[in-house]
Order: structure tokens, then sequence, then C-alpha cells
């Protein structure tokens, strides 16, 4: 029986089918392309997957410079319907000789086997920014730029914005930016210049950029600049001399 996967990143989604035909299933049309699986390991802390198709073929291109920024997941069903898998893809490989790809998927039952977090206490703080420990909103703090009016390099890392330049350099450094779907690290900023860590592949005119600021976890830069100390969650007076190795 043929199946069908549908590979789906925030809004984004592709839906294709091993059978000859286009397949409908509820309101997804899957179109026919060369694409199969291997067999399906059943073990509760192991059950992942393996998928080939054409190595141009998206969501497969994606991965050709770098690993997209943001989550992809699949979704694999019989023709009739049934779902035989759910779970993320978690690498890309490619055989130029048979100009393939072959992506890997682990399923959703077997990522609640990864241990969660504790949390953690040392001199800074163990809060990520804006998240509910912080309790900052990040809506306060973002700043909405139109791509229009945003230059952006040839590789698609470093874009500049006469808006960013009003701000003090590093200001928005280890925070980081959302276009569409797709999300990067800021590395540094440098006046009205941004630095990511990933490109943002999907660019086009009057696009919504958004960026965030970022923080260092210090308890001088939750006061200075996010005025927040109350949520501070950080340690800061932990001695960092280990009197039981090192004496008083």
């Amino acid at each position: 029986m043929a199946e069908c996967f549908r590979f789906y990143m925030g809004s984004q989604e592709w839906a294709y089918t091993s059978d000859r035909r286009e397949i409908a299933i509820g309101p997804t049309t899957y179109s026919p392309k060369a694409i199969q699986r291997s067999e399906l390991n059943f073990e509760f802390e192991k059950q992942e997957i393996s998928i080939k198709m054409p190595y141009d073929l998206s969501p497969a291109d994606l991965f050709i410079l770098f690993n997209p920024s943001t989550v992809l997941w699949l979704e694999i069903k019989k023709s009739s319907g049934a779902l035989v898998f759910v779970g993320k893809i978690v690498s890309c490989s490619f055989d130029i000789d048979l100009a393939e790809a072959t992506m890997k998927a682990i399923s959703i039952q077997a990522l609640m086997k990864g241990k969660i977090p504790t949390r953690t206490y040392g001199a800074s703080c163990p809060h990520e920014l804006f998240d509910s420990g912080c309790g900052l909103s990040s809506a306060t703090w973002a700043v909405l730029l139109n791509t229009s009016s945003v230059t952006l390099d040839s590789g698609r890392r470093i874009f500049t914005s006469a808006a960013i330049g009003g701000y003090a350099s590093q200001y928005f450094a280890g925070g980081y930016v959302t276009l569409s779907y797709q999300s990067s690290y800021i590395i540094n900023q440098t006046g009205g210049q941004i630095t990511l860590l990933f490109p943002l592949l999907l660019w086009a005119d009057d696009m919504s950029l958004t960026v965030y600021p970022g923080c260092d976890k210090t308890l001088s830069t939750c006061e200075n600049k996010y005025n927040n100390i109350i949520n501070y969650g950080g340690c800061p007076w932990i001695p960092t001399r280990n009197v039981m190795t090192q004496g008083f």
C-alpha cells in the first residue's frame, strides 16, 4: 500500500506520496515523488525511521547549507489515512553519486525518554529571557522591522538597519530574530549591523522581521538593562573559591 509523507515546519508544509498518482487525505493533497522509508523500529527508546528522497526535493534542500533553525516534523500515513508515524527530523545526509538525501527522524515517544533538566544554582540566572521565571514580555522588548528597509548580505547572515543603529552596540547580542517560521541567534551587533548564527533563507521585500535583545544572565544586566532584579534567579554571592580544596 502506498504511503503519504507530510513534512511541516511552522506554517510551511510539504506533502508527498510514494504512489504514482496524487492522493488526498482530508485537506492535504500528496504529490507523487520518488520517496521511501526504512522499516520502523518499534522499540520504545529507538523508534526511528529513515526517509530517502531526491536531494533537491524540499525540505531536504533546506539542509544543504545549514540545518534549519526551526524544528522540522514528519507525519507518515497509509493511503487509507491510517497514521503510521509522527516524529522529528534530527539529521539529513546526502549521497552526491545517487543524487539522494536521507533524512532521519525519531518518534515523539523516543523524544520523551530525554531527561528534563532541573534548575541549577549558580551566580548567573538560570531563567531564559522572557520565560515564566523571568516574567518579562517578549512583545514589550521586540523591535519590529520591515525587510524593505533592511539590507541583507549575500550570505544572508548579516543585515543592516538604521533603526537598529539607534541602540548601543551589543544590545541585541545573545538575542534572536524571527522571520516567518525562521529564527536565528544573534552573535554580534555593532551599530546598525547584526550578525546571525544561521542564515535567513526565506527573505523577500515587505516581510516582518522581529528582533529581540539578549541577556548575559548577570545581576547587572538584569537590573540596569531590564529593571527586573526582583525576578533574578541567580545567586551572585556564591563564593567562587572552593574552600574544601583551596582552603579559606
